[in-house]
């Protein structure tokens, strides 16, 4: 009786030995499944975590000719930007600094439309904007505005009382003047029309001073 007994004891701590390695071995599979499942749950934030697609400039900005006092839209069309930033260059590209709010000829120099006044400062300028996002910058072509200077009429040609035949002369003055066309009109100024060189009554129709031949006619630079 006591051998059979001995052998039912070892027989329980064998069945009890075993079912203590079938838990480990469980525990140990449950361990490693947490483990990959931990590792892969992991993966995406370690790849993508703040990665973005490059910056791509889609329209850049153009230049342009304007009279001092107009306003100069500057844009820029960009994928992916988080970021913008104009710059001018005093030295034709070379060096560039960032353009401020404080600066009164500009505004919105951090978004992809700046708006510049067009003057003699704003003038002595080339511009880009640099676009970002956490992938990197691109900066946008350089563009400048070219002034164009206003035409003044300073001296008005005057009225003229002659004898028919007499030769009289009509003078204008003006600044930034780049050509002159007299005109003539037959209805008190309702409709004009040019004067031209083959017409003997008058020389010089195309210059600031002009003579012409006593008729009963009146002239108007073309301004």
């Amino acid at each position: 009786m006591v051998f059979i007994s001995e052998i039912i004891d070892v027989e329980k701590r064998a069945a009890q030995e075993e079912t203590v390695m079938k838990s480990k071995s469980s525990l140990k599979v449950l361990s490693v499944l947490l483990s990959v499942f931990l590792v892969v749950s992991m993966v995406p934030t370690m790849v993508f975590a703040g990665s973005e697609d490059p910056v791509k400039i889609l329209t850049q900005p153009e230049s342009i000719t304007a009279f001092a006092g107009d306003q100069w839209m500057l844009n820029v069309v960009a994928e992916n930007a988080t970021s913008y930033q104009w710059q001018r260059s005093s030295d034709n590209g070379q060096n560039w600094s960032n353009i401020g709010s404080t600066n009164s000829n500009y505004t919105n120099a951090k978004t992809d439309t700046m708006t510049v006044k067009v003057n003699k400062t704003t003038a002595g300028f080339v511009y880009k904007c640099v676009v970002k996002n956490s992938a990197g910058s691109v900066s946008t072509e350089i563009v400048s505005v070219t002034l164009l200077q206003q035409l003044e009429i300073t001296a008005q040609p005057n009225n003229i009382t002659g004898i028919s035949g007499d030769e009289e002369v009509m003078k204008v003055t003006a600044t930034n003047a780049s050509s002159y066309q007299w005109q003539r009109s037959s209805d008190d100024g309702v409709s004009w029309s040019n004067i031209g060189s083959s017409n003997s009554n008058y020389t010089n129709t195309s210059v600031a001073r002009r003579a012409r031949k006593e008729s009963k006619t009146r002239w108007a630079p073309e301004h």
